[in-house]
């Protein structure tokens, strides 16, 4: 039997060139398709819940809004993201090729928090290089200059009229979205757009 082939949000979109990039001189923007997507429930005050976070991830949920941290599970590297109280947002590398929800729910018990797997629902989108800031913030009405939104620092917000969570990985600057699966190729399309006319000012 033919095992089932997976397309990326973008895979049939004309508006994506064959390996989902856009590429100018200051900017590029691609798509990183796959990735697993974990939706985490708990209290980071309920030691149980905080402490079989760590034992898999190595730290505990960041509890500042609109944070993340950066962590391992084995060889891969792991985000954790501020989503709300009580929820953040868990972004793997590879969806469905390790045991991290798996090991999630086995060291958090049920009456402490849960764990919902959300990567087909998802995209992630990279904005690299010096114009990626200009990039968001023609999008959105959230202040993204450096000197209030920085590295480790994440957003939930709307972006061209999609709600996506904004997450600052470096001062390169690179930024990185997530986007449900249904708005992505209206927003690479919005996003192609604007590069190319901040490629030109």
């Amino acid at each position: 039997m033919a095992e089932p082939r997976r397309e990326s949000p973008l895979g049939r979109s004309p508006a994506a060139t064959p390996n989902r990039l856009i590429e100018w001189p200051r900017l590029r923007v691609e798509e990183l398709p796959f990735r697993a997507i974990l939706v985490l429930h708990g209290r980071t005050g309920v030691p149980r819940f905080a402490q079989g976070v760590a034992r898999v991830l190595g730290l505990p949920p960041p509890d500042a809004p609109n944070t993340f941290i950066e962590s391992r599970f084995g060889p891969e590297a792991v985000v954790i993201a501020w989503a709300g109280p009580e929820e953040w947002l868990v972004i793997g590398q590879e969806e469905g090729t390790s045991g991290l929800r798996v090991a999630l729910r086995q060291a958090i018990p049920e009456a402490d928090g849960a764990v919902v797997d959300a990567s087909s629902g998802f995209t992630l989108f990279s904005l690299l290089g010096p114009q990626a800031r200009d990039l968001i913030a023609a999008g959105c009405t959230i202040d993204v200059h450096p000197r209030v939104f920085g590295p480790r620092r994440c957003a939930h917000t709307l972006y061209a009229g999609t709600g996506v969570c904004i997450l600052e990985r470096d001062e390169t600057p690179r930024f990185e979205l997530l986007v449900r699966r249904s708005y992505a190729d209206w927003l690479w399309r919005w996003m192609e757009a604007s590069a190319e006319l901040l490629a030109v000012e």
